[in-house]
């Protein structure tokens, strides 16, 4: 089902244009905080500097108009990037303006600028130079007018281009991210192709994520291997309920075949005792059935939690057997239980007690009739053993592993019914898995059919 929301690819876009736009923003406000005082501090420095080297030169020469504005031509080729004018007058004389008054200026009746905008400068200072007629000094006020605008546009300009420089640097910053987002976009998009791909095709989620950055590639290995434990249980699933009904099967059609036969016509008490009896018994079968099953799939779903107690394996096996006995009797198979050492084991009381019923019930099902089957309980300071023998067949080497899964039964001659509907087993390996032991199969070299041990060592 696809679902509407977000698209990584446009929001990756925004962000990283959004983050180039206040980059430059902010390196355009930046430079132009710093750049406006600095540039009115250089116009400050450039007209008092103006301003004192005129001063400094009349100061020690006559003021005669033809030097003042041979002076002031100098200075001004020397800063073509600016506007520059220098005035004087003596006493209450209009201003002299050299080589013409101030550009663009109103002036007053003494020729004075009346106002300056903040691009230009207005500076005067009073001097005494040297008169040549009688040789004494007389009082002139000096004047420099610097017009700043070409040198503010210059480097506004300068910054304009600057801010150019920035713009196509970011641009082409942003080519190298976009083409990262748009593999690592496309990439994603496979591996969700490969994830609705991976239920038939396992490798197809690997193959699409062969060259993924890390990052991208432990995503993907996590998600693999929540895949892999999804379809592992969705394969037991499948087993539990193909191995569930066919378990049932059986039981059920011989319960109803019973009772069909039975209600055809009178029988006598015998009869009615002899086709209960078989009853009885199918639901026994039936109720190891599902008492395994239980078991199996609360350990396995974790629904079962595993209560760990001090208890004594002899008496507890002496007590649990009881049905096993009877239908060991009825079987005319003989059940010898032979116990030694130190019995009391700390653990999961109900899983090694059902997995010591399903040794004996396995055993049973196998065993011919008149034939005797061996319990052994041995414990020691490290361990407690628990084996059981037979008289059977025996189960040969290549069939060992496989009746460890499952639902997983052996066909043995002249067997005529089973128990546990494949189960017994597999719950006696999860008990040896869950206290850290191990579990055997082998031929019994007393008996002669099958050994099946169960080693838990000592918590």
């Amino acid at each position: 089902m696809k679902r509407d929301g977000w698209s990584l690819s446009s929001r990756v876009t925004w962000v990283v244009a959004g983050t180039m736009v206040l980059m430059l923003a902010c390196a355009f406000a930046i430079s132009f905080s710093f750049a406006r005082p600095l540039l009115a501090g250089r116009l400050d420095s450039l007209a008092r500097e103006e301003l004192d080297e005129v001063s400094t030169y009349f100061s020690v020469h006559s003021l005669i108009h033809e030097e003042f504005n041979e002076l002031a031509q100098t200075l001004i080729s020397h800063h073509p990037n600016a506007t520059l004018r220098f005035g004087y007058r003596a006493g209450n004389q209009a201003w002299t303006w050299c080589p013409d008054p101030p550009p663009g200026q109103d002036l007053d009746e003494s020729g004075y600028p009346l106002e300056t905008n903040p691009s230009q400068r207005l500076l005067t200072s009073k001097t005494y130079f040297p008169m040549p007629e009688d040789g004494d000094g007389q009082a002139v006020d000096l004047a420099v007018f610097l017009d700043g605008s070409a040198m503010m546009s210059s480097t506004a300009e300068l910054g304009t281009r600057l801010l150019l420089v920035l713009g196509l640097a970011a641009l082409a910053g942003m080519g190298p991210i976009l083409l990262l987002h748009r593999r690592v976009s496309t990439l994603l998009t496979n591996v969700a192709q490969a994830t609705r791909l991976a239920a038939e095709d396992p490798d197809a989620l690997r193959d699409a994520t062969a060259d993924a950055p890390r990052e991208v590639a432990a995503i993907m290995d996590a998600l693999q291997d929540r895949l892999g434990e999804v379809r592992k249980e969705n394969d037991h699933s499948h087993l539990l309920i193909a191995g569930l009904a066919h378990d049932l099967r059986s039981p059920v059609q011989v319960l109803l075949g019973e009772a069909e036969v039975t209600l055809m016509r009178t029988r006598t008490a015998e009869e009615y005792r002899t086709s209960m009896e078989t009853i009885s018994e199918e639901l026994r079968d039936l109720s190891g059935v599902l008492e395994n099953l239980m078991m199996l799939v609360g350990r396995q779903r974790g629904m079962a939690p595993r209560a760990t107690e001090k208890f004594d394996l002899n008496r507890e096996a002496d007590l649990r057997l009881s049905r096993e006995r009877a239908w060991a009797e009825r079987m005319e198979v003989q059940l010898m239980i032979h116990s030694e050492g130190k019995l009391e084991y700390t653990g999961d009381r109900e899983s090694v007690l059902l997995a010591l019923r399903n040794l004996v019930r396995n055993a049973l099902d196998h065993a011919p009739q008149g034939s005797r089957i061996q319990i052994t309980l041995m414990g020691d300071e490290g361990r407690v053993q628990i084996s059981v023998e037979d008289e059977g067949p025996g189960i040969p080497l290549a069939q060992r592993e496989r009746l460890l899964a499952p639902f997983t039964t052996r066909d043995t001659p002249g067997r005529t019914r089973r128990t546990g509907g494949g189960l017994g087993l597999a719950l006696v390996k999860q008990a040896a898995d869950e206290h850290g032991g191990s579990m055997n199969i082998d031929d019994s070299p007393s008996l002669g059919g099958a050994r099946v041990s169960l080693d838990l060592p000592r918590p």
